[in-house]
């Protein structure tokens, strides 16, 4: 429990160095995002369910920390043979979020491509039996859409996440599509 209080202080303090310069140069607003994706494509099921809060700067890039809630359901096979799927699993996540704008002409509506990048940590008694399975899991997820601007500060973003858990051998791949509100 002090490690997870312990990385999520770092992550806080590492983000807040980064974001203040560009917040007391007067260099763009905050925004923030909550976002939920599912039902997946691919080896396992995820949904999502996210905040993400940050700093807006040069209208085209955005930086920001996130958290919320992820189930998983982790197809694994057993010694008999056949696939079984555990879950779900609940997994916090803690990731920096990252997206570049690219503006549509003179409007507010922008394509948009980004990564988040972090860990997410299992919670309660583990659903995955394998041996190597770990509750503190890595989490990279690359991602595109569009952002249709209501404003210049409110929309609404539709997009496709590709969520990889890479492990030596409790990997998951899988293709996630999303809806945020921008605010």
């Amino acid at each position: 429990m002090r490690m997870k209080r312990l990385i999520s202080l770092v992550a806080a303090l590492v983000i807040c160095a980064a974001v203040a310069p560009l917040a007391e140069a007067g260099n763009g607003h905050f925004q923030g995002l909550v976002k939920g994706s599912g039902p997946s494509i691919g080896w396992g099921r995820h949904y999502t369910s996210d905040i993400s809060l940050g700093w807006r700067f040069d209208q085209g890039n955005y930086l920001g920390a996130a958290t919320g809630m992820h189930y998983v359901w982790h197809p694994q096979k057993t010694e008999a043979g056949p696939v079984v799927e555990n879950g779900p699993m609940n997994m916090i996540p803690l990731y920096a979020d990252y997206i570049h704008y690219f503006r549509l002409g003179k409007t507010h509506s922008s394509f948009f491509l980004g990564m988040e990048a972090g860990g997410t940590y299992e919670i309660g008694a583990p659903k995955c039996t394998k041996v190597w399975h770990h509750a503190l899991r890595p989490y990279l997820s690359p991602k595109l859409g569009v952002d249709l601007g209501l404003g210049s500060k409110l929309g609404v973003s539709l997009g496709v996440n590709f969520i990889a858990v890479p492990q030596a051998s409790d990997s998951e791949y899988m293709l996630n599509p999303s809806l945020a509100i921008r605010f």
